[in-house]
This record gives structure tokens, C-alpha cells and sequence, in this order.
């Protein structure tokens, strides 16, 4: 989905287009999640509540692509350099 927003993908995963509402936005590795819910009542015709949380999936560790691993290891075993477990 591309509205010139620069976001991977976004949409309504649940809501009944009245008083709650679930939606997930992917912005660059980040997943924000949003939940709306309106309880009925008060001087307005409700109080809404929302809870957004944000997580990432994919961790930076594995974004680094596997030859850096490689030759880190390689460079590592060619000086002499060991890893000493205590």
C-alpha cells in the first residue's frame, strides 16, 4: 500500500465502525499496533481508550548478512584470537 506515506503496509485487522477498532501500521521494521474502544455514557456520548504499542519483529542482528559473520570468524581464527568460556 503506497499513498506517498512511505509505509510498508497499514490496515484495519478488526472493528465495527462505531465504537472499537484494531489496526496494525509497518513503518520501516516497526509494527505499531492500535486498539480503540469507546465506552458508552458521559456528556459526550462516550469516553474512547486507546492503547498503542509499538514492537520489531526482526532484530537488527539479522539484518546483518551472514558473510560479515563469516569473515569476523575467519579474521578472528587467522590472528589467534579465541573465545574462552568460564
Amino acid at each position: 500500500m503506497t499513498q506517498g506515506d512511505g509505509l510498508s503496509q497499514y490496515g484495519w485487522l478488526k472493528h465495527n465502525g462505531n465504537d472499537f477498532g484494531v489496526q496494525e501500521i509497518h513503518d520501516q521494521g516497526v509494527v505499531i499496533r492500535t486498539e480503540y474502544v469507546k465506552r458508552l455514557g458521559g456528556r459526550h456520548g462516550g469516553d474512547w481508550t486507546a492503547r498503542i504499542t509499538a514492537t520489531q519483529p526482526v532484530s537488527i542482528i539479522t539484518r546483518i548478512p551472514l558473510t560479515y559473520h563469516l569473515l569476523t570468524a575467519y579474521f578472528m581464527l587467522g590472528y589467534g584470537l579465541q573465545l574462552v568460556s568460564q
